[in-house]
């Protein structure tokens, strides 16, 4: 898992995505095992998005990090920021939960502060601001 994703804000996932797929020479990101594609793990995990609203991009050779590209959002405070991965997406909730608080607390004793709490739909993460007041995010 890399320790990082950067996420972009897009009118256009899908196009913005290939374009860096393309420029970069990452590829497009398989649905997780026991899925026939995104969608089908969005229905089946409650998460209002279709293949328009998101798209990633990956290396190939698994340094680089994860790209992901989401459709413009009213809670969204930049075009660009970083997701802090402490967990996975085959975390069970519960331990999601505990390793994203733990990895908060330890960002907010360095000077971070936390701005929003998501939990809804099998979902977790935390919005932060760094000590500049830059928007990222814990999953």
């Amino acid at each position: 898992m890399a320790r990082v994703q950067i996420v972009f804000a897009a009118k256009d996932p899908p196009k913005l995505a290939a374009f860096w797929r393309e420029a970069l020479g990452y590829a497009a990101e398989p649905p997780p095992p026991g899925f026939e594609s995104w969608e089908e793990f969005a229905r089946v995990n409650n998460i209002p998005l279709t293949a328009a609203d998101i798209d990633s991009a990956v290396d190939p050779d698994g340094t680089g990090p994860r790209l992901l590209f989401e459709r413009d959002d009213p809670h969204q405070r930049g075009a660009v920021h970083l997701d802090v991965n402490a967990s996975s997406r085959e975390t069970p909730m519960d331990q999601k939960r505990a390793k994203v608080n733990a990895t908060v607390e330890r960002l907010i004793k360095a000077g971070a502060t936390k701005t929003r709490v998501v939990d809804k739909d099998q979902q977790y993460w935390v919005e932060l601001t760094d000590p500049e007041g830059n928007w990222f995010c814990v999953q």
